[in-house]
């Protein structure tokens, strides 16, 4: 299993990679930039985002794929496509196939961290159910029903205010 979650970033502009690494750091993604569209069929877990630099020979064909791929992973990937020239026509068919968005550079800092943020945090919360495993001691029952799951010690100590409660015949009602 893979250390950090990571944004696989696909480009060879160093500006972009920059901005890329500053965004993820508030979020707590690892950036891996690669030279080669990923594979994204096989579900990687430990990818929790991709951005695609459009420019120079990455085939727009082979773009498309890789935004179909991330699509159809159980915890869908999400693609991000920055072209250089804003081309309407291109920037149609790749949100056609998929893509999460598509934006023209230079992108701004503000609208990445935002897209970032929001694109990622589905994937964000079940990597952090995979590395971050419930300990069986958080599980409690009270008389026989379904566990509940009281890692945190105020959810603890609600847990046990209903123990003091729960053997008169009331209801109880939690929100949170």
């Amino acid at each position: 299993m893979h250390s950090a979650l990571e944004l696989l970033l696909v480009s060879e502009s160093k500006w972009l990679e920059n901005l890329v690494r500053e965004v993820c750091q508030s979020v707590g993604l690892q950036v891996r930039v690669v030279e080669e569209l990923p594979s994204l069929h096989e579900n990687p877990t430990h990818v929790a985002m991709t951005i695609v630099h459009a420019v120079g020979s990455l085939d727009p064909e082979e773009i498309k794929q890789t935004i179909v791929e991330g699509t159809k992973c159980s915890t869908a990937i999400p693609v991000l496509v920055v072209t250089e020239q804003s081309c309407p026509e291109q920037m149609i068919d790749y949100l056609r196939v998929g893509a999460a968005d598509c934006v023209s550079n230079p992108i701004e800092s503000e609208r990445l961290s935002f897209l970032v943020d929001s694109l990622t945090v589905e994937r964000r919360l079940s990597w952090q159910r995979l590395t971050q495993p419930v300990h069986t001691n958080d599980w409690v029952s009270l008389n026989g029903s379904e566990p509940v799951c009281a890692s945190s010690h105020k959810l603890a100590a609600v847990v046990q205010q209903i123990r003091k409660v729960a053997p008169q015949n009331t209801n109880i009602l939690m929100t949170g």
